[in-house]
Order: C-alpha cells, then sequence, then structure tokens
C-alpha cells in the first residue's frame, strides 16, 4: 500500500501556483505549455502572470488551497529541472509539472505504450492482452491511457502477468474515467503508478463539461514522452489513436502497427506512415523487441 506523506511547504506552494495557473481566465493548455517553457517552476509563472496579488488573488488561493488539499492524500509531484523528473519526460515536449500516484520509480523504467481503440474488436481487445504479456516477460513496462478497449486490455494483462503498468490520465488523477475502470485504477494507482498533469480546482470547477476533453491530447503527449514506442493495436481513421501515433513520430519515438490494423477497414493513416517509413509493420513480439 501506498504510505501517507505530509507534503513539503514549498512543495504545497508549487501545487497551488499551479492550480491557480490554470484557474485563471482566458487561460489555455498552449499559454501554460509557453509559460513552462520560459519558467520552470508554476510559482516562477504565476508571478510572471499575476505581478499584483490584491484581494481577488488571495480569495482565488484560498480557494484552490480549502479544494485542492484533501485530494493530495497519497499524491506526489514531479517538476522539470528538479531531481525526481522523469528522464524520459526533460527533453519532451508535455507541461513540467505531474501529478503522480504510486510507485514512482516506474517512471524510469523501460516501457512501452500500447493503444488503440476504445470500442474494439474482442480480436483487438486479444491482440493487446498477449502484446501486454510478451511485453512484461521481456522487462517492459506498460504504459496505457486507462480507457475502455484496448487500454483497459493492456493494463490488466501487464498485472495479470506479474509485470509492471502506468496509466496515463486525461483527467485528474482522483477521477475515475472511465467509472467502470475504478478497481482496475485503483489497484495500478496502490501497486503500478498513475499519472497526470490535470489539474484540479479547474477541471472540477471551471470546466464546461465538453471542455475537459482538450485534456486528453496533452495525455497523448505524455504517454509517447513515457515510452520507447508506441504499438498502435487498431485504429480508425482520425481517431485519438492516431493523434497520438503522430504525436510519437513527432518526438522521434518508435511507432509500431500490427499487421491486422492494417488489414481493417478505415486504415488509410496506417498504410499512409507505413509506406512513408514511419511506422514499423508488427506480425509478432520480435517485431517490436529487435526494433525497440
Amino acid at each position: 500500500m501506498i504510505q501517507q506523506r505530509e507534503i513539503h511547504k514549498d512543495t504545497l506552494n508549487e501545487i497551488l501556483a499551479y492550480e491557480m495557473l490554470w484557474a485563471k481566465h482566458g487561460m489555455t493548455q498552449s499559454k501554460v505549455t509557453k509559460l513552462f517553457s520560459e519558467d520552470t517552476l508554476p510559482s516562477a509563472a504565476i508571478a510572471k502572470t499575476t505581478p499584483e496579488a490584491g484581494d481577488f488573488y488571495e480569495e482565488l488561493k484560498l480557494k484552490i488551497e480549502n479544494y485542492v488539499t484533501p485530494r493530495l492524500d497519497q499524491v506526489r509531484i514531479n517538476i522539470n529541472d528538479k531531481l525526481e523528473y522523469p528522464t524520459p519526460l526533460r527533453n519532451g515536449s508535455p507541461l513540467k509539472f505531474l501529478y503522480c500516484r504510486g510507485n514512482i520509480d516506474l517512471l524510469e523504467s523501460k516501457s512501452v505504450a500500447i493503444s488503440g481503440s476504445r470500442n474494439a474488436s474482442q480480436e483487438g481487445i486479444s491482440r493487446a492482452a498477449n502484446l501486454a504479456k510478451g511485453l512484461v516477460e521481456e522487462g517492459y513496462t506498460v504504459v496505457s491511457g486507462l480507457a475502455k478497449g484496448i487500454d483497459t486490455s493492456a493494463h490488466l494483462h501487464s498485472i495479470k502477468n506479474k509485470g509492471n503498468t502506468i496509466g496515463i490520465l486525461g483527467t485528474p488523477i482522483d477521477c475515475y474515467y472511465p467509472k467502470e475502470n475504478k478497481e482496475l485504477q485503483d489497484k495500478i494507482a496502490q501497486e503500478h503508478l498513475l499519472v497526470s498533469h490535470v489539474p484540479f480546482y479547474r477541471y472540477n470547477k471551471v470546466d464546461s463539461f465538453p471542455a475537459r476533453s482538450g485534456y486528453f491530447p496533452q495525455r497523448n503527449k505524455l504517454i509517447a514522452s513515457l515510452s520507447s514506442g508506441i504499438v498502435v493495436i487498431e485504429a480508425k481513421n482520425k481517431s485519438g489513436t492516431v493523434i497520438q501515433a503522430r504525436e510519437a513520430i513527432a518526438q522521434g519515438k518508435k511507432l509500431f502497427i500490427l499487421s491486422s490494423c492494417l488489414e481493417a477497414p478505415s486504415s488509410e493513416w496506417a498504410h499512409d506512415l507505413v509506406e512513408k517509413g514511419k511506422a514499423i509493420v508488427v506480425k509478432e513480439l520480435a517485431d517490436v523487441i529487435d526494433n525497440l
């Protein structure tokens, strides 16, 4: 079980600064990313955007502190340019602040991501299960997004076969999405690792329901950054998985596509990437292992 830790005052201040940055009116993902590219710490970024505190600032800070602090049970924070920030992410494109729950050492393990459709075929789910089994037997940590379908199969069979897995969320780290994965998410938090960049306060107190989907592209970047490569099990054109595949290429990571995916309808995207030499076709586990 995860042991409760007291959060250091300096760390709490950075958490509150991060949450306040997101809560500012008009703040967007791109603006937050730009601020982090200029200043490493959230406190430096918030100071730049809020030169004079004022009553409104102090009132908002108190609201955020009261809302966020109770949600930090068993949560660790990783900030870029700090010793504990994971090496795979230091040169990547994601935000430089992560909420983590579980075995933080897994951030430094060799890992491969498994990705695919939420509405996966039974064959796809079985292929994800077999791939996860093979990867953990080779000593790899399996990374995925805790969505229904392919992601769920990848996580479950990594655990079933005594391996490690990392779940990357597009929601706050204390939020269950999808709700039917609550038991799986709790198990990953207790025995493996959950990671999220999503702010507690803005997600729950500011964002409309449609706006919440905007955090998932950043989740896809995190998945790519934390992995040596991504294996796509099945995905249709213009799906989130295709976006994730292109993100892997953009970050210089290996992209693998199962041969069965190329045979499926609406897979023009996969044929295009293979023909351009940007993806490796996978017929067996060795096609992945030998190319990492």
